[in-house]
């Protein structure tokens, strides 16, 4: 039942406490694996990610959206791709990216508060345009 109170994030949250910090969800024609304990994570990321494939199915059920990128290809191709984006994702890059992007959005953000003058408005549409523009920026 969808009332306009439930959220994603709401459903996520009951799973974890009621499955615990690993749980699956089936979507039409795929299955996804959440995990949410960091060094699992971490395992499935960086220590063991040779283990964890997306595989063929993955690539062609999401070919069209996400094409030959990092978050598309495994092994080698993965690799390469990896090591192009990791120059854009260094530590000192993001805080500087991150910041500047907040600071130009909060006082837009500021001004929308005020316009609505009390009125309730959907936040996640400003914090979707925060985290677009944001991820454009570090990207050109």
């Amino acid at each position: 039942e969808y009332t306009s109170g439930n959220t994603v994030l709401k459903h996520l949250l009951k799973w974890r406490r009621q499955y615990g910090p690993v749980y699956t969800f089936t979507f039409p024609m795929v299955r996804f694996v959440f995990i949410q304990k960091p060094e699992w994570l971490e395992h499935i990321q960086k220590t063991n990610f040779d283990n964890y494939i997306k595989g063929p199915e993955f690539a062609k059920i999401f070919s069209e959206t996400l094409g030959l990128g990092i978050f598309g290809v495994d092994g080698e191709l993965w690799k390469t791709q990896r090591k192009n984006t990791s120059r854009i994702f260094s530590a000192n890059a993001f805080r500087g990216i991150i910041t500047k992007s907040i600071n130009e959005h909060n006082a837009a953000f500021q001004k929308i508060v005020k316009e609505k003058n009390g009125t309730p408005f959907l936040l996640s549409d400003h914090l979707h345009k925060l985290a677009m523009d944001t991820f454009i920026k570090m990207i050109f």
